[in-house]
């Protein structure tokens, strides 16, 4: 009777000690399953937290621009109506274009800082405002070969202000960010009004943004940044830039 009663209780506690490791795995598997499940959501919620942030920084930088290319727009746009409102007889000769268009481009060109401020005339000629040579009035010029260029080809083509990407003028030998917009009066062409900023204007602006941004055009060449360093052109940039492209806007990407 003895033998039977102690083969009961090795039975009994066998089974207790198959139920308390069945729980304790049970235990386990629900700790593991919660921690993978808190992961996840710590991890989306981080994801979308940081997403915010970024996005957030980006649109003061986008501000930033939109506010730059907004002023110079304007600024075109009262330049242009000024020229256009004055007589026709104004604007009938070379001489009279000089006289009367020349210190209207001054004065402009001086009331934003610009780099230049110039009218370029159907035969070719252009009527030159620089901050360059500011001791004199604006002078007419016929070899800057105005035509083939992309400001007055394109501005032509539109009725509204056409901005160039940021590029290297071989003249200032600096990069510069032209304005231009087509004159007309009484329905005839007098010419191309165009405006050259400085890109280091909107360098200026985009390195007090806060965050790591940059900018960069269709050739892939960042000209603004709030790091400075991200400006040498011997650094290549085409990893990020194509990441970038290859995931598009507000979204994280690596490259290598």
């Amino acid at each position: 009777m003895l033998k039977i009663t102690k083969i009961k209780r090795k039975i009994m506690n066998s089974i207790k000690i198959k139920l308390s490791l069945i729980a304790n795995l049970i235990a386990i598997f629900a700790l593991i399953v919660l921690g993978i499940v808190s992961f996840y959501f710590t991890k989306t919620s981080l994801y979308e937290s940081t997403l915010k942030n970024q996005t957030d920084l980006l649109k003061v930088t986008q501000s930033t621009v939109e506010d730059f290319r907004s002023t110079n727009q304007s600024f075109t746009r009262a330049l242009e109506k000024d020229i256009a409102n004055l007589p026709y007889q104004s604007l009938i000769t070379e001489e009279n274009i000089i006289n009367n268009v020349g210190p209207i481009l001054k004065y402009y060109r001086h009331s934003i800082n610009a780099l230049n401020v110039y009218l370029g005339l159907n035969n070719g000629k252009v009527l030159l405002s620089q901050k360059s040579n500011d001791a004199k009035m604006p002078e007419l010029r016929d070899d800057l070969d105005i035509k083939t260029k992309d400001w007055y080809q394109e501005a032509l083509k539109t009725n509204d202000i056409f901005v160039t990407p940021a590029y290297l003028d071989t003249i200032l030998k600096q990069y510069v960010i032209t304005y231009s917009k087509a004159i007309y009066k009484d329905g005839k062409i007098i010419g191309v009004l165009g405006v050259d900023i400085p890109s280091e204007d909107l360098q200026n602006l985009v390195a007090n943004t806060p965050g790591n941004t940059f900018l960069f055009d269709q050739k892939n060449k960042i000209f603004a940044a709030t790091n400075k360093e991200l400006l040498n052109p011997s650094i290549d940039h085409s990893p990020v830039l194509n990441a970038y492209k290859l995931n598009g806007d507000n979204n994280f990407f690596s490259y290598k």
